[in-house]
């Protein structure tokens, strides 16, 4: 066992290994910029300020000390009444003009919290909540610390304000297309999106997703939609859905027509076999004007029932 007990500051820029009791009295200031490991016992009433790496696989206890922790410290060790450390590992983004919340965590005896660096609009209460609504966008650089009665720990977290982000908008929003291979309307079919800063995760027809480079094609904010694929869809109203990663949607209406023309339909007139007649020989001009006659007739009737049965077709 070891006992220090004199008024003196013990810097360390390399590797302590503490395998044995070593007990530090309050006239000890130790800073450790290097690697300390402890696979027997630390026990300290003063000043600890690390700035580099505590491996506790020991036993590591606070008297009435104070540990100032810039660097790390783990192992799986005995820690009696240690100095906060913050656990939280990241902070999430956050937006121009919409409400942030965020609660860190830190191990350790009833920790207190500050911070340096918030955007404007964004506060840290003692319980370490940060909250607010950010006025400014950009990239900011916060140094969070947790304190208590046995020391503090610092931690440097980037977080990122979004500016305001406008919703997208589709241009036009309608369309038709004409399955008629022969018409002007049997094109392509494009649509254009003002993004805004957002991006489309997917398009769906009838709840099925649309196969892109297939049934579709994107050039920048230009989507155009395939004429051999909407050839397939039955004619009226379809409604296509673009899902953003904003979570809004966008909704683009197609009709579909078919002016196809009906195919040519050739009418055959039938054929009405004329009722022999047996005229009996006659002479003189009686004679042909009563032949004359009756030819007219049976011609009348055979066009009559051609028109006739031409209608009804």
């Amino acid at each position: 066992m070891l006992f220090l007990s004199f008024r003196i500051i013990i810097s360390t820029t390399n590797h302590f290994h503490f395998i044995d009791t070593i007990i530090i009295s309050c006239l000890i200031f130790l800073s450790n910029n290097g690697t300390i490991n402890i696979d027997g016992t630390l026990q300290y009433s003063t000043a600890i300020t690390n700035n580099g790496t505590i491996t506790n696989n020991g036993f590591l206890q606070n008297v009435n000390g104070r540990i100032t922790n810039n660097g790390t410290i783990n192992g799986n060790g005995t820690f009696a009444n240690p100095p906060p450390n913050i656990t939280t590992i990241s902070l999430p983004n956050a937006a121009v003009g919409i409400a942030y919340s965020e609660l860190l965590a830190a191990t350790g005896y009833s920790p207190r919290w500050s911070a340096t660096g918030l955007p404007d609009g964004l506060t840290i209460d003692s319980g370490g909540n940060i909250a607010g609504t950010p006025t400014t966008a950009g990239d900011f650089s916060v140094a969070i610390t947790s304190t208590n009665i046995f020391g503090t720990h610092t931690k440097t977290f980037s977080l990122k304000v979004i500016g305001v982000v406008e919703d997208p908008i589709i241009n036009p929003a309608t369309a038709t297309f004409d399955k008629y291979t022969s018409s002007a309307e049997y094109v392509d079919v494009t649509t254009e999106i003002t993004l805004n800063g957002n991006t489309v995760n997917s398009i769906t027809l009838g709840g099925s997703m649309l196969s892109s480079g297939a049934d579709y094609t994107v050039n920048g904010s230009t989507y155009t939609f395939k004429k051999e694929y909407l050839a397939g869809l039955s004619v009226g109203a379809h409604t296509f859905t673009f899902y953003m990663d904003n979570g809004t949607e966008l909704t683009f209406t197609l009709t579909v027509i078919d002016s196809t023309p009906p195919e040519d339909e050739t009418i055959t007139a039938p054929i009405i076999t004329a009722p022999v007649v047996n005229i009996p020989p006659q002479t003189g001009d009686s004679a042909h004007l009563n032949i004359w006659t009756m030819l007219c007739v049976m011609a009348g009737v055979v066009m009559f029932h051609t028109v006739r049965r031409m209608q009804k077709k």
